[in-house]
């Protein structure tokens, strides 16, 4: 998970991500550790899927220049 943070944070992932959707950065424990008792899982399965959303645009703008 360190190296994906790692590599998140190559991408600028902390300004053009976090900030323009109102999340907070995740911590490296964060996909594995259930840190409240009562977090609702379907949050973090968002949380991920807009994560890979945003990847996959990164990749499609990359490719129309």
């Amino acid at each position: 998970m360190d190296d994906i943070i790692e590599k998140l944070r190559l991408l600028d992932y902390d300004q053009k991500f976090c900030k323009t959707r109102g999340h907070k950065p995740i911590s490296r424990t964060f996909f594995a550790i259930r840190e409240l008792e009562d977090e609702d899982p379907e949050l973090k399965i968002g949380y991920f899927v807009e994560i890979c959303y945003w990847l996959l645009s990164l990749s499609f703008e990359d490719s129309y220049k």
